[in-house]
């Protein structure tokens, strides 16, 4: 089966990379969090208390 690029399936197997890569079998809070960091940040609209239109001009973004 196709997986997708869904952020909650890219944040399961991110975590669960970095736990292997720490030699650890079972996924800790820390790897969740730093696993969603990379992996959920692009997918956001903006930053949640970011100001609407901040960062936006008119053909692109600014960044």
């Amino acid at each position: 089966g196709v997986d997708g690029h869904r952020g909650d399936i890219i944040t399961l197997k991110t975590s669960k990379t970095l736990a292997a890569w720490h030699g650890r079998v079972h996924v800790t809070d820390e790897d969740i969090e730093v696993a969603a960091g990379l992996a959920l940040p692009h997918r956001m609209r903006r930053q949640p208390f970011e100001e609407i239109g901040k960062g936006r001009r008119e053909g692109g973004y600014a960044g």
